[in-house]
């Protein structure tokens, strides 16, 4: 088990199983209390922005009721293409349209991540950060399409398909984290909690920019970096837990 730098209580501000099961993977214990909020889009956002904002409003909303100490990770992911935000499917019809949307074409992951810590009600400590990875989809039939809908796997996925079942199937290449599609960007959320606990940032100069408020305003969200994961593979490899994706030989 990894102990919080700095001691206290991790909490968990999503239901999602597989954002569990990541932070489970690096040996962190954490409690679950889901933010319950409204997820709409506000017109003309962009979707860096709207899971940045998504995931700070989740924190706030968790942290602002926790007395003592705690530490609050929130996140929310999105699936972007040329600008649009896929969202969940809502049926069987909405899903097969988004996985033919992906079909044969790269579209961007963006997870929002914030860590919050909370000392009192309504006072907070909080960072955000934005993580980008490109996925390549391969082409695919309509015999393809029907199978994978068919798993079930589709509903409840931002875009519409899971890297880490069956929808790696229907993936040709990546460029970037693979537990940010999964959900979870691992290295930058350990580096968010890193920094609450110790006063530090990533020692390659990626951070979220901090600030200080009793609760923050979707109208008041401050600047937040975007930025792809350059490093060579066997360095993104170790960060994302042992998960690694092999990219296509050429030719």
């Amino acid at each position: 088990m990894i102990e919080l730098p700095g001691g206290g209580r991790l909490v968990l501000a999503s239901a999602s199983p597989r954002r569990s099961e990541l932070l489970r993977s690096v040996g962190l214990e954490f409690d679950v209390d889901p933010a319950d909020i409204d997820e709409s889009v506000h017109a003309g956002e962009a979707p860096a922005a709207y899971v940045a904002r998504l995931s700070a409003e989740k924190a706030s909303v968790v942290a602002g009721r926790i007395v003592g100490g705690a530490l609050v990770v929130a996140a929310d992911t999105t699936v972007d293409v040329d600008g649009q935000i896929l969202e969940k499917p809502i049926d069987e019809a909405d899903a097969r349209r988004m996985l033919a949307r992906l079909s044969g074409r790269t579209h961007l992951v963006h997870t929002g991540v914030t860590v919050a810590r909370s000392f009192e009600i309504g006072s907070e400590r909080t960072a955000t950060v934005v993580v980008e990875t490109a996925v390549e989809f391969a082409d695919m039939t309509s015999s393809r399409v029907d199978w994978y809908v068919g798993t079930g796997e589709p509903f409840g996925k931002a875009g519409g398909y899971a890297i880490q079942g069956a929808g790696a199937a229907l993936v040709r290449r990546i460029d970037g984290s693979v537990t940010n599609v999964i959900g979870l960007p691992l290295a930058e959320t350990l580096d968010l909690i890193g920094w609450h606990s110790r006063g530090t940032v990533a020692n390659d100069g990626r951070r979220a920019l901090p600030w200080h408020s009793p609760r923050p305003s979707a109208n008041s969200f401050p600047e937040v970096r975007t930025h792809r994961d350059s490093r060579p593979s066997s360095q993104r490899e170790q960060a994302n837990g042992g998960l690694h994706h092999e990219p296509e030989a050429a030719g």
